[in-house]
């Protein structure tokens, strides 16, 4: 997940490393963040919800397990809170 959540913000190369900036700078330009802003701001309010409700699941998993899946191990990174908007922002860049 946080692999494909930099990935769509234009911040892989802060997990792999610098062969990946031509990647994210091609992601930027994109505007994939003016996208999913758009998309948050016209969505309806069940579908919001939905997105919250999955947001805070993943954070509360996080809190109360302090469990981290095997590539934030792997690429020695933290954990950052999960927002409803990166539910959205992975979906669009895996389409």
């Amino acid at each position: 997940m946080n692999f494909f959540r930099a990935m769509a913000y234009g911040r892989l190369s802060e997990i792999v490393g610098p062969d990946t900036v031509p990647l994210d700078s091609y992601v930027r330009k994109m505007g994939l963040s003016a996208r999913v802003k758009h998309h948050m701001d016209t969505i309806s309010d069940v579908e919001r919800d939905a997105l919250v409700a999955y947001a805070n699941g993943v954070n509360t998993a996080y809190r109360e397990t302090a469990f981290l899946s095997s590539e934030f191990w792997f690429t020695m990174t933290d954990f950052e809170e999960w927002k409803p908007e990166d539910a959205v922002a992975v979906w669009t860049i895996l389409q």
